[in-house]
This record gives structure tokens, C-alpha cells and sequence, in this order.
């Protein structure tokens, strides 16, 4: 498919979902992921996260049927500013002053069983609200320069492949998993 077919499905995405905040729906059991981990934390911790404020959940809900699609947690993060950061992301201008540059992290990001051949491009609809979020909200008053996941190889062993094709880069290991990083700016 073609990056400006893959762009047009991206904006169709704007017009079939909305994104609500985990505490603005309360039926979440219609909700079930391929790896039951995902169903799990979605089910029975993401609203306790989010009550201590750890992460904010969010769900991609259809229009048409109201029915979950796909979920993201983030929280915020850091990564350290240093040559081998700077030589894997020569595009990115980073601050002179600063040893570490803000991220918004993915805690997890899954989605639905049933929608996942429909809407094999939610990773990518997801990716642009965060950035949107990033650019619009966030940075008013932080630097966030950098959208940041551990890859879950252990549930899923093609997923950093799927994050690489919607511009992730791995910068290193974080608990065993591929810490991968996306510039907020696009730089092409």
C-alpha cells in the first residue's frame, strides 16, 4: 500500500472514531485482544493506573457501533540525550543545554480481536493523535520530543517490525524488550 493510500485511510480513521478517556466509558467488556495480557490490563488495571495517576488510558472507539477498537496507556518518560542518540536521529535538532529531552510513553497499546484486519492501521491513527496531542497541548509547556514504546516481542514477535514501518527506531533494550523511539516532528 502507499504511504499517501496509508495517509487518506489515516484521515478516514478521524471520521469512523472517536478517542475517550478510560474514566468516560464504563462498558469495557466488549473489549477483547488476541493476547489475553492486553484483555487483562484494560479489564482490571488500567483503571486503577490511571486513578493513581500513573497512566491515562484511552479508548478508540467505532462511531458506528460503539464499540472499543483499540486502547493506548501512556505516561511520561525521558531518554538520555548522547552521541549514539544524536547518530541514530540526525534530523533531530536537540537542545544544547540539556542531557535529557521529554517522551510521552506507551505503556500499552492494543487492539481488538475482531477489528484487527479491518483496521490494520490503528498503530498509525494512534501515533498521529499522540503527536497531534504532543504538538497542540503537551508542548505549551513541556519539550517532548520523542514518542517512546517498549516492544512487547515477548507477546507479539513481529511487533517491532510493525512500529519500524510506522517510523519507530530501537535505541536500546529496556526490561528485556526493544526500546524503540519516534521523532514528534515529522522530519521528511
Amino acid at each position: 500500500m502507499s504511504s499517501k493510500t496509508e495517509r487518506k485511510d489515516i484521515l478516514d480513521f478521524k471520521s469512523l472514531f472517536d478517542v475517550k478517556k478510560l474514566q468516560e466509558v464504563s462498558n469495557l467488556e466488549t473489549f477483547s485482544s488476541e493476547y489475553p495480557d492486553y484483555t487483562s490490563f484494560l479489564l482490571e488495571n488500567a483503571r486503577l493506573m490511571d486513578d493513581a495517576l500513573i497512566t491515562q488510558t484511552y479508548l478508540v472507539i467505532e462511531n458506528s457501533s460503539k464499540k472499543i477498537v483499540a486502547y493506548f496507556s501512556i505516561l511520561p518518560g525521558t531518554v538520555s540525550i548522547d552521541k549514539a542518540l544524536k547518530e541514530q536521529f540526525p534530523e533531530v535538532t536537540f537542545p544544547a543545554y540539556a542531557d535529557k529531552l521529554g517522551t510521552l510513553h506507551i505503556h500499552h497499546l492494543a487492539g481488538d480481536a475482531d477489528f484487527c484486519d479491518e483496521y490494520r492501521h490503528i498503530i498509525r491513527f494512534i501515533i498521529d493523535y499522540l503527536r497531534t496531542l504532543i504538538v497542540f497541548k503537551l508542548n505549551e509547556h513541556l519539550q517532548i520530543g520523542f514518542i517512546s514504546l517498549d516492544a512487547d516481542i515477548n507477546t507479539d514477535e513481529r511487533i517491532d517490525k510493525k512500529y519500524e514501518k510506522a517510523g519507530f527506531k530501537q535505541v536500546g533494550m529496556s526490561m528485556e524488550l526493544p526500546l524503540m523511539l519516534l521523532p514528534v516532528y515529522d522530519t521528511e
